[in-house]
């Protein structure tokens, strides 16, 4: 292939972010846009169309399918880190939940040097985002939606709507119970003030009940645009630089395709898109890192930046799952491929559009301060706060501060709590695919945890010079003895929220489950269980950071990265653990700064631009939000 294309702008990654900027970008007719993507276009894959068979996509070709490296802090366990290799990215794979993130875990991105990135900044952009629909008042009551304000959002491109069936027992239950605990639902998603026990909706299409994410939603509409260009499976090899006064210059890329390498030129921008793993990995393969790390591996560094890779966080899961009566509904026999549940499922899906394939991995959920019975403060927890140590990391410590404040609140969500109704195997594999399979008999719902504010940090590099070489990932797991002592807290609350009614009524009395971790006062028994069963949530971020260099940033609030003068990352790695305050990879949108005419889009109002960040998931949103994406 000769290598003579040259583009406007030059997008690595068509994933959940990359695709969103090139929709945008290339309504302006005068625009050439190209995008690279490693994967292939499956969107007429079912396992990405149907939204109860996404957990298929899992460790399939469709998943780059990375692993962590052994972690200390999880007994040694490795933990499955699942990312999409599709158009789509990891929208293409998330279990559709669709959660908005709150107030707090916004705010922390200014908190941390990024005074443009706030709540009240951005809220408009998530209001622009999706279109929901809600349900009848029936069912408004049914999901015990009536007393939230619950956001319609606009009329934007991503559609999502509450999926559970009206016949449901389990939805008013979870909202009951969480009452009868202190946590009623009560606020406002619009304001990001969510609170208590509710109902959420997937990142599903009402009409078609398939899946709609970046692929469908931004690429669909734009595909035969004559100015944007798809490259798919593509690998990044390296951008090309350019050095000039004012920093590096991104003039290009190389990339190796199926008939060899071959150069892609770019006249005004190079934008990264390549998620939490692969951007770091293109950034010091170009050059731009840690000189150690580059030295090690031959390569010739163009920018001392060493917090490339640095900084890794993610939203680790685990949870307990329950037997129920035998009269509840569950997916456990789905999940294990039982032949007459899926032939069920397959008929109720292809004939009505309706049964388990027409929904995804989570509905109810809740956003949960620590629940520290009486008015105090839990000592435990105390005593590790004070003794944190940034050890000089000045990022590290403004980060802390922050978050020292979350968990002490009464009001601020540390952790996401959900039911899902089928068992799990949290911790019992280290394959991804596998958690939502239970070898326990019978049927359970599990009630699940995110930790949606860690402490812990990790990293990623690259293991080599060679581009096909898959990143070491080290994310540090538990490596806080903070989460660790969170974890605990809320696994106890989960014990208690099982054993209140109305949702103790669904339990089997003396039933199987996979976990105890409430007797008496002995918590050593959840922070066990949290070390031998969390999992990553599959929402990876923060390892190309955006805030102050001084404070360890890899990009600026334009999203720029330091010492370039064009090169731009947009996507989940440059987010903190502030970045979402959700346990599934959901979808979320946003521009940073004022809505802009895409008669008015320039090089230099590209930071501006609509990005889609899932949320795994996560993807948020919904989301990877994995639902139980972005749960992936």
């Amino acid at each position: 292939m000769a290598d003579t294309n040259s583009f406007d702008f030059v997008i690595l990654g068509g994933g959940t972010a990359g695709l969103v900027v090139a929709a945008r970008l290339s309504e302006i007719e005068s625009i050439s846009v190209a995008v690279i993507e490693a994967g292939e276009d499956h969107g007429d894959d079912e396992r990405v169309k149907i939204p109860g068979r996404w957990i298929f996509s899992i460790g399939s070709e469709l998943d780059w399918g990375f692993m962590s490296l052994p972690q200390p802090g999880l007994n040694g366990r490795q933990v499955g880190q699942p990312a999409g290799k599709a158009l789509g990215g990891s929208s293409a794979i998330n279990g559709h939940a669709f959660i908005q993130p709150t107030r707090t875990v916004v705010d922390g991105w200014a908190e941390v040097g990024n005074p443009d990135w706030n709540w009240e900044r951005l809220r408009p952009y998530f209001q622009k985002s999706s279109t929901v629909t809600l349900p009848p008042e029936d069912r408004l009551k049914h999901l015990s939606l009536s007393n939230l304000d619950i956001s319609k959002g606009s009329h934007g491109p991503i559609q999502a709507y509450y999926s559970t069936p009206l016949d449901e027992p389990l939805a008013p239950a979870w909202s009951q119970t969480f009452e009868n605990v202190g946590y009623g639902a009560s606020g406002t998603s619009d304001a990001g003030l969510l609170r208590g026990g509710f109902s959420s909706p997937a990142s599903i299409d009402p009409v078609k009940k398939e899946r709609s994410y970046s692929r469908s939603a931004y690429y669909g509409p734009a595909a035969r645009r004559p100015n944007l260009k798809v490259f798919t499976s593509c690998v990044v090899e390296r951008v090309l630089l350019e050095t000039t006064s004012a920093g590096e210059r991104a003039t290009g890329v190389q990339v190796a395709g199926k008939e060899g390498s071959f150069t892609i030129q770019a006249r005004k921008e190079v934008i990264l898109s390549a998620g939490a793993f692969g951007s770091p990995k293109i950034l010091e393969l170009s050059g731009i890192g840690d000189s150690k790390i580059l030295a090690k591996h031959g390569i010739k560094q163009r920018i001392d930046l060493p917090s490339v890779g640095e900084g890794m966080q993610d939203h680790l899961m685990t949870g307990i799952s329950f037997e129920v009566n035998d009269d509840v509904n569950t997916l456990d026999k789905l999940r294990s491929k039982d032949p007459e549940a899926t032939a069920a499922a397959e008929k109720a899906y292809q004939e009505r559009r309706e049964g388990p394939l027409s929904f995804g991995g989570i509905n109810y959920f809740s956003f949960m301060p620590i629940d520290v019975p009486g008015s105090g403060a839990d000592p435990e927890l105390e005593r590790l706060l004070d003794a944190l140590d940034a050890h000089g990391n000045k990022g590290l410590e403004r980060q802390y501060q922050y978050l020292k404040s979350v968990v002490r609140s009464k009001d601020k969500a540390s952790g996401g709590v959900y039911l899902s109704p089928r068992g799990t195997t949290y911790g019992a594999s280290s394959k991804a695919s596998d958690y939502s399979i239970s070898s326990l008999p019978g049927k359970y719902i599990t009630i699940g945890l995110s930790l949606v504010q860690p402490f812990s940090r990790g990293r990623t590099h690259i293991a080599s010079a060679d581009p096909s070489d898959a990143p070491v990932i080290d994310p540090g797991y538990l490596s806080n003895p903070v989460d660790v002592e969170v974890a605990a807290l809320h696994l106890r609350f989960i014990e208690r929220l099982a054993a209140t009614k109305p949702l103790a009524n669904f339990i089997k009395p003396g039933g199987l489950r996979n976990a105890e971790v409430a007797r008496g006062d002995d918590r050593e028994m959840a922070r066990q269980w949290a070390k031998r069963s969390v999992l990553s949530n599959w929402h990876g971020c923060g390892t190309c950071s955006m805030m102050p260099k001084d404070l360890g940033g890899v990009v600026s609030q334009r999203l720029v990265v330091y010492g370039t003068t064009n090169l731009r990352v947009v996507d989940a790695s440059v987010y903190l653990s502030l970045r979402l305050g959700i346990p599934s990879q959901g979808c979320i949108w946003w521009r940073n700064g004022r809505r802009i005419s895409s008669r008015r889009i320039t090089a230099s109002s590209l930071s501006r631009s609509l990005i889609e960040i899932h949320c795994s998931m996560r993807k948020v949103l919904v989301a990877h939000v994995h639902i139980f994406l972005c749960l992936a």
